[in-house]
């Protein structure tokens, strides 16, 4: 007789787990954080599944935006012509005389992400030494 009172109590124990067990896992499967803890048939609160919600990690709010590349912009200040850049560091010019107005041939071609490129070149023109800067901004 005391052996089937102590199974009838591990049942009842094992029922009421298990139900608790449910309850807690259909609340961590889209509960919302707000809801209030559940209670089990013990009169037990299971403050468990609320401290699961808490720990959720947010979003990183950098990671959703895009990430934009930096756009270069090629001025050149004396001395040259810019005559290819599509915003990236690489860019084409040819020099220029500024005393006679005369176009080197051949161009070049060459990478800056910012600050001033200076150099110089003999004029084939006026055979002159002449001097040239680009300057290289970013956006």
């Amino acid at each position: 007789m005391k052996a089937k009172k102590t199974m009838k109590t591990f049942i009842c124990i094992l029922t009421v787990v298990l139900a608790v067990s449910l309850t807690a896992c259909e609340s961590d499967n889209g509960a919302d954080d707000k809801t209030s803890p559940t209670v089990g048939t013990e009169g037990i609160t299971d403050s468990s599944t609320s401290s699961v919600h808490m720990e959720e990690t947010k979003p990183d709010i950098e990671s959703t935006e895009p990430e934009q590349e930096p756009t270069y912009y090629h001025a050149a200040l004396c001395g040259a012509v810019v005559t290819e850049q599509d915003g990236s560091p690489r860019f084409t010019y040819v020099k220029k005389c500024e005393s006679c107005g005369t176009v080197q041939s051949g161009s070049n071609t060459t990478n800056a992400t910012g600050g001033v490129l200076h150099g110089s070149f003999l004029c084939f023109g006026c055979k002159e030494t002449q001097q040239f800067e680009i300057e290289t901004t970013q956006n």
